[in-house]
């Protein structure tokens, strides 16, 4: 695929991806095909276009509320949505009117099975409270060790147990 033919719409990247992966000869006949999340950004419209399908995503968190939290793709518990399934399409969201302090956090298995999403908030907001301008490298780190020490503890209810009910 040349430089010029590359969509630049998310849903059109993902399409693309999927019929062109070189680990893909067949598309729409994969087993155990990949997740993604696609994001491009345009700082000069304050614009952000999501694509995502599969179990991960974001939430988008403003003056300390969740703006909006990207849904799970799934069929039910385990069985995620899959770019190679052709009865499987990934959810487009265009969000408008991003503001400064805004702050995106990525999901990921580790961090939203052991975390809600109203303790990822509560975690985030503690850390503005201690620093109105924290690093992004802070948040991260205070998040990722929270995650890490819940995944460990055998007898906490997780999004993952609540989602295995």
């Amino acid at each position: 695929m040349s430089p010029s033919s590359i969509p630049t719409k998310p849903t059109s990247l993902s399409t693309s991806s999927t019929i062109h992966s070189p680990r893909n000869p067949k598309p729409h006949a994969t087993h155990g095909s990949p997740m993604a999340t696609i994001w491009p950004f345009s700082s000069s419209h304050a614009c952000l276009n999501v694509v995502n399908i599969r179990d991960n995503g974001f939430i988008l968190l403003r003056n300390e509320e969740i703006l909006y939290e990207f849904p799970v793709q799934q069929h039910m518990y385990k069985i995620p949505y899959q770019l190679g399934n052709a009865n499987d399409s990934p959810e487009e969201i265009k969000l408008t009117k991003l503001e400064p302090g805004d702050i995106i956090i990525p999901r990921s298995a580790g961090l939203f099975n052991n975390l809600f999403t109203h303790e990822i908030k509560d975690l985030v907001i503690k850390e503005i409270q201690k620093d109105p301008t924290p690093s992004p490298d802070m948040i991260a780190t205070k998040i990722a060790k929270n995650a890490t020490q819940r995944s460990i503890n055998e007898c906490r209810f997780t999004p993952h147990s609540k989602a295995a009910w």
